[in-house]
C-alpha cells in the first residue's frame, strides 16, 4: 500500500472517521474500475496538453529568433569592425572601414558562388533547348 494512502487513512481516522469509513474511502479512491473509467480522458488530455505546449514553444521560438538573430548579427558586425579598426590603429595602417561597407562586401562574396551556380545551370538549360541533339551526343560520349 502506498505511503500516501496509508497516511490518508490515518488522517481520516484522526479527524473522527471510523475505521470502516476510512477503509471505504480508501477503496473508492483506489478502485481499479474507477481508475480505468477515467484513463481515456487522461490520455486525451495528455495529447491536448502535449500539442498545446509544442505549439506555444514553436511560436515562442520563432518570435525569439526574429528578435535575437538580427541583434546578434548587428552586435557581431559592430564587434568585428571595432576590433579590426583597433588592430589597424595598432599596426598604424591608417585604414578605418565602415561596418556597412564590410558587411556589404561579406554578403556579396558569400552570394557569388550561388549566383555563379545558378547562371551556369540556366546557360546549360538554354543550350540544351537550343541544341537538343548535341547535348544527347555529349552525354553518350561521356558514358
Amino acid at each position: 500500500m502506498p505511503l500516501f494512502h496509508k497516511q490518508l487513512k490515518d488522517r481520516l481516522i484522526e479527524r473522527g472517521w471510523s475505521r470502516e469509513e476510512a477503509e471505504r474511502t480508501h477503496n473508492l479512491i483506489n478502485d481499479p474500475d474507477r481508475q480505468a473509467k477515467h484513463q481515456p480522458v487522461r490520455m486525451q488530455m495528455n495529447l491536448i496538453v502535449y500539442w498545446m505546449v509544442l505549439t506555444v514553444l514553436t511560436i515562442g521560438n520563432f518570435m525569439i529568433s526574429l528578435v535575437l538573430i538580427p541583434i546578434i548579427a548587428i552586435l557581431n558586425m559592430y564587434f568585428m569592425t571595432s576590433v579590426s579598426n583597433k588592430f589597424a590603429l595598432q599596426i598604424q595602417s591608417g585604414g578605418h572601414e565602415s561596418p556597412f561597407l564590410i558587411s556589404a562586401v561579406y554578403v556579396v562574396m558569400f552570394i557569388i558562388p550561388y549566383v555563379v551556380t545558378v547562371v551556369r545551370s540556366e546557360l546549360k538549360k538554354r543550350r540544351e533547348r537550343m541544341y537538343p541533339l548535341s547535348s544527347g551526343l555529349q552525354q553518350e560520349q561521356r558514358g
